[in-house]
């Protein structure tokens, strides 16, 4: 009973609520004027702005949550045998959830539908030629301008009952197979492959489980409500967060209908961009170098869409075929955990870097942005492989991916000088933003898979201190937050001006707090090294990863 082994639930959950608020929807909405029909519905009609609002939020969350389910079981080798079917079924699944909600998105008519319906129209044409693209344009968004609203409403409706079934067909294997059972059973083995049901201990459906999932369920509704209502309270802060149509104002006076404050200054700050979960794909077409006129007939953008649509699912499909061992941990199939986790960290990236700037890039900016969670959960990975493998920490390879992190980090900062010698464009602060995001995620990831290595106990050189003996491991984490709370003081101190950049100085700030949460964490250890053994350097590292991924961003924010 906790959330990690009951995320489906959450994102059946949010799936119910949008059929709920959708069905709803249908008794107000026009297809041939869905934006008036749309912005009467959430000026003038009781709780029209709840729903429409909510049944957008409940889409984030389901796919939000689908994701996170499908990294959870990937990470966990819930793939393996026998549970290939419900690991494919439930990637179906979601690819079907992103063609759902991408045609709800423009079933709203603003000015972010049109510009999402151009988007996919323009990317399609691209990836498939003058001929096909324009077929696949037309069977999706219609010919005739009158009749588009009609077939998006259609394919939306059709897609959504589509999603329906293969929910079922999802629950209804991962029925027939069970849950898989807990890591602390099996020991990270893949069998038993299932609990045994007639164990005492297990708790019957009704009352137990069916009470924890209808709380569970009325708990996942009311959050993504209170998260609705506060992105209303908070205003436009970007357009992938703004709960409201963007509506256009001009569109509006052409109706007779003044547009007020809110809608004039959402339609200034919106830019052309697809719903967030399309983002990744939109900045993958930005990258010039990729397009090709594919023999000659004008498919210039198809690898760009097999690396964006096909590539992904297609990976995550193959793993319980290339993966047949018996283990389940993470770092006994190293392939399969640094293949899904850059895929995730490449997902977040290209995320945050359509979000943030809209261009197209040079070849040395890409590799650069993908190149350091690469070199990152890699050697991590494999480090840790080393150290679980041998039965003792590998102080040795904690140093050199700590001295790794240095390089890489240093690397970054080289490139930010020489690109600003030469003029740097507007995208740059983009660029490094997400550069220092990938970094700090790969650390992150690479923490996360390090504390999957249990507690065994074992030996690693140590120095003495006074009476005790203390690993070095833990000394070299000392120094270097020693170092980040030395150097944060001395530029909050003497360099950065709090009045002209308050975020820098609230960084730094926080940094100094965190450097010595770091330090006093060393030594909180070193006093208590007898009473709570030391093991190895994984399960040290997790408070202080909170320290460098804080210092990256502080980076970040003042570069």
């Amino acid at each position: 009973m906790t959330l990690e082994f009951w995320l489906g639930a959450i994102v059946a959950s949010s799936f119910m609520l949008l059929v709920i608020t959708g069905l709803l929807l249908l008794f107000y909405y026009k297809p041939d004027n869905p934006l008036i029909a749309n912005y009467e519905l959430v000026t003038t009609k009781p709780f029209g702005r709840f729903l429409l609002t909510t049944h957008l939020y409940a889409a984030h969350a389901m796919i939000l949550s689908a994701i996170i389910h499908l990294f959870r079981n990937m990470f966990r080798g819930a793939y393996k045998k026998p549970r290939e079917l419900v690991w494919i079924a439930g990637i179906l699944t979601g690819l079907i959830a992103i063609q759902t909600a991408f045609f709800g998105y423009s079933l709203v008519g603003d000015k972010i539908a049109e510009e999402a319906v151009a988007i996919g129209g323009g990317l399609v044409s691209n990836s498939f030629g003058p001929y096909w693209g324009k077929v696949l344009v037309a069977l999706a968004f219609d010919v005739e301008e009158a009749q588009k609203y009609y077939r998006l409403l259609a394919m939306h409706i059709l897609m959504a009952g589509l999603l329906g079934l293969l929910f079922l067909l999802h629950f209804g294997l991962f029925e027939q197979q069970g849950p898989q059972p807990s890591h602390e059973e099996t020991g990270w083995r893949r069998k038993p492959e299932r609990i045994p049901q007639d164990r005492e201990d297990l708790a019957p459906w009704f009352p137990v489980n069916f009470l924890y999932m209808t709380y569970l369920g009325l708990g996942v509704w009311g959050f993504i409500v209170l998260v609705n209502a506060v992105s209303q309270a908070a205003g436009f802060v970007h357009q992938l967060l703004y709960p409201l149509p963007i509506f256009e104002p001009d569109k509006l006076l052409e109706a007779g209908i003044t547009p007020p404050d809110w809608v004039v200054e959402a339609a200034e700050k919106t830019r052309p961009m697809p719903p967030w979960f399309l983002v990744y794909a939109f900045k993958i077409f930005q990258l010039k170098f990729l397009y090709l006129n594919f023999l000659g007939i004008g498919y210039t953008a198809i690898l760009i869409f097999l690396l964006s649509m096909v590539v992904p699912p297609l990976v995550f499909a193959i793993f319980p075929f290339v993966d047949r061992g018996e283990s389940t941990h993470p770092l006994d199939r190293p392939g399969t955990t640094i293949v899904g986790g850059l895929l995730l960290i490449y997902l977040i990236q290209l995320t945050f870097w359509g979000a943030l700037s809209i261009g197209y890039h040079s070849l040395a900016t890409v590799a650069l942005i993908f190149l350091i969670p690469l070199l990152v959960v890699v050697s991590g990975v494999f480090m840790l492989v080393d150290a679980r493998r041998s039965g003792k920490p590998n102080t040795g390879g904690v140093i050199a991916f700590i001295i790794l992190l240095i390089v890489v980090f240093l690397g970054i900062g080289g490139w930010i000088a020489f690109k600003g010698a030469a003029g740097a464009p507007e995208s740059l602060w983009a660029d490094v933003a997400v550069m220092v995001l990938g970094l700090a995620l790969s650390i992150g990831y690479v923490g996360i898979v390090a504390a999957s290595i249990p507690e065994e106990g074992s030996t690693t050189r140590t120095m003495t201190m006074g009476s005790r003996e203390i690993p070095v491991s833990l000394i070299v984490l000392a120094v270097v937050d020693m170092f980040i709370l030395i150097l944060s003081a001395l530029l909050l101190a003497l360099w950065i001006d709090p009045v002209a950049n308050p975020a820098g100085a609230t960084a730094l700030a926080s940094l100094v707090f965190l450097g010595a949460y770091g330090v006093l964490h060393v030594v909180f250890r070193a006093y208590t090294i007898e009473r709570i053994p030391y093991t190895w350097i994984g399960r040290e590292l997790p408070p202080h990863l909170l320290v460098y991924i804080a210092a990256l961003i502080t980076a970040a924010i003042l570069l």
